[in-house]
């Protein structure tokens, strides 16, 4: 997969994994893909509860589900910060 379709196939895997499981404590999701490696930080309002933990592991399944595979071996990585607001964002 060259990068232009892997970066629009992780849009919408992004886009459709997140779909009504984003509540008001998440800040900001950020993401790095450099073609190899897809980091994904999702940046929380307020403690990190275990139930939020699992929703953002259910989600980094769905993206490596839908993206990666035998003949397209791409690295995915989430990670879940606290970052109370009116820290900025990174």
């Amino acid at each position: 997969m060259n990068d232009n379709a892997l970066g629009i196939t992780l849009l919408l895997s992004l886009i459709h994994a997140f779909l009504g499981k984003i509540d008001s404590r998440i800040r900001g999701i950020q993401v790095i893909a450099d073609g190899v490696t897809i980091k994904v930080k999702c940046c929380f309002d307020d403690e990190i509860t275990e139930v939020d933990q699992k929703e953002i592991d259910e989600i980094e399944s769905e993206i490596i589900s839908a993206l990666c595979s035998p003949y397209n071996e791409v690295t995915v990585c989430f990670e879940s910060i606290r970052l109370d607001s009116p820290t900025s964002l990174p």
